[in-house]
């Protein structure tokens, strides 16, 4: 019977067999002036304290503006020259930027993405981005249709789903997220607590 992901991720974290872990898509626009630390830094930190796995590599190519489409021609030169255990992919905003005519595309390469790195013995895990302000803007209007995307192809291929943007909008009840992003940008990108929060959720 094959191993739920799930199952395969648990069995590494547990496991004594050092792991590789690579991120990749988009950095949610990570910058040293306004946050001193990544959520990709945080899950390094707490691999290593946490779960005592500090001989574990964290490999980190996101990047601005990262597009899956672009990521999908890139593939044995970004990402399987690693070698990764598990790959983490979040798309982000330019995948949208060709809003409803780019759904299509978008899920195609989520496939792709899913069977290249099935082939070489990765496992998968999809992130939905915790970008609720920046769909609140015209240009990034369909930006839920990509979550449900992502939702879908997920559960369709039996893969994990860190689903930020729905912790986001359950957190939008209580709390004003308004103090997570930076307001001053256009796409509203991460603040430093709210990469603490993406690191917690990914764990």
């Amino acid at each position: 019977e094959r191993q739920s992901a799930y199952d395969q991720v648990r069995e590494y974290l547990r496991g004594t067999t050092p792991r590789t872990w690579l991120f990749v898509g988009d950095c949610l626009g990570f910058a040293p002036h306004i946050v001193r630390r990544s959520y990709i830094e945080y899950f390094n930190d707490m691999l290593s304290t946490r779960l005592n796995r500090a001989a574990d590599a964290v490999v980190d190519i996101t990047i601005t503006d990262s597009s899956l489409l672009k990521l999908r021609d890139q593939m044995p030169s970004r990402l399987l020259r690693f070698r990764p255990d598990v790959v983490f992919c979040m798309p982000g905003l330019q995948d949208v930027a060709t809003a409803v005519a780019g759904r299509e595309s978008f899920e195609g390469a989520l496939h792709d993405l899913v069977a290249t790195t099935a082939e070489h013995g990765c496992q998968l895990v999809l992130a939905a981005p915790p970008l609720l302000l920046a769909a609140e803007k015209d240009e990034f209007s369909d930006l839920p249709a990509y979550v449900d995307i992502l939702r879908r192809v997920a559960e369709q291929r039996g893969l994990l789903l860190v689903d930020h943007w729905k912790y986001w909008e359950l957190a939008r009840e209580t709390r004003d997220i308004d103090e997570w992003v930076d307001v001053r940008s256009e796409e509203h990108t991460s603040e430093l607590q709210s990469h603490s929060f993406i690191s917690y959720a990914v764990f």
